[in-house]
């Protein structure tokens, strides 16, 4: 958005919504809070400064996006849109209108999302359906397929492989370009932030993550 494009974001998880919402409605400046994200974690800590180590929030004023636009211009749309994927963005039932939206971005990007999917079919077809012609879906992330090890009868899934994955978008009508993996270390506890720097938690997480471009053909 600050580039000057259009811009929507879709989120499920309540949790992530009321974050977002006040990341986004209720904050006044750059560093206003100090969030201590490990405070309550006890386990694994090498020293009490890393345990207690707080981190300022937001480095970026979602408001100061107006700031750059010039008088008499419309900034650029930004919005986040709550609520499941594809109901969404993608037809409600056999029969309804096509989906207003189709062909009518010029990119998505999808990060650590991909493998909530029940059916990954559904959406591939919905990220192809979005796109104008050569459009560019942007991915990053594992594949922890969600609903793998559900007891829950609705919930079956379908888990494919990462190369199957890939297959499979070529197949709806993706020309997948770039492809490399790349090490997300997102749910890492904290590397750092001792009095000297070097300690951290004593327990590392990091996911090999796919990451491609790809364009609808």
């Amino acid at each position: 958005a600050y580039l000057g494009y259009s811009c929507q974001g879709n989120e499920f998880s309540h949790y992530m919504l009321l974050s977002a919402f006040y990341m986004l409605n209720r904050t006044s400046s750059v560093n206003q809070h100090t969030i201590h994200p490990y405070i309550h974690s006890f386990s694994n800590m090498q020293s009490n400064d890393v345990m207690l180590r707080g981190f300022q929030i937001p480095d970026v004023l979602p408001s100061s996006l107006h700031d750059d636009v010039a008088e008499g211009d419309e900034p650029p749309a930004f919005s986040l849109v709550a609520g499941d994927f594809e109901e969404i963005y993608g037809k409600l039932k056999e029969g309804d209108e096509r989906e207003p939206q189709q062909g009518q971005w010029d990119a998505v990007l999808t990060c650590f999302f991909i493998d909530t999917a029940r059916n990954i079919v559904n959406y591939l077809e919905i990220i192809h359906g979005l796109l104008a012609p050569g459009g560019v879906w942007i991915n990053l992330g594992p594949l922890l397929w969600h609903f793998e090890n559900s007891s829950t009868p609705s919930d079956t899934s379908i888990e494919l492989s990462l190369d199957e994955v890939v297959t499979l978008a070529e197949k709806v009508g993706f020309d997948v370009s770039e492809r490399r993996m790349v090490d997300a270390t997102y749910v890492d506890m904290i590397g750092g932030g001792g009095k000297d720097g070097k300690e951290g938690s004593m327990l590392s997480h990091v996911y090999r993550a796919a990451y491609w471009t790809a364009t609808k053909k």
